[in-house]
């Protein structure tokens, strides 16, 4: 147990961590279309994302929102969905 105010100390090794992105699309019946890349996410995944796995899941006039992210202003995704 660790007093307050102290350090607390792990024999994990510090430098070895990795990335991992989950991206989903969230409806209001759950989530549609989970993808894990064990890496950032980028436009390249994205755009693979989109086109692999979630526009495939749409359906007219299902709306889609994305936020301010630089790779959801990709025309290639905004063409495919």
């Amino acid at each position: 147990m660790v007093a307050k105010g102290q350090a607390l100390s792990h024999p994990c090794a510090v430098r070895s961590w990795k990335t991992q992105t989950f991206i989903a699309g969230l409806r209001c019946h759950g989530l549609s279309a989970p993808w894990v890349v064990n890496a950032p996410m980028n436009g390249r995944f994205f755009e693979t994302w989109i086109e692999t796995q979630f526009a495939p899941t749409l359906s007219p006039g299902d709306v889609v929102i994305l936020d301010n992210v630089a790779f959801h202003k990709s025309q290639r995704a905004e063409e495919l969905v």
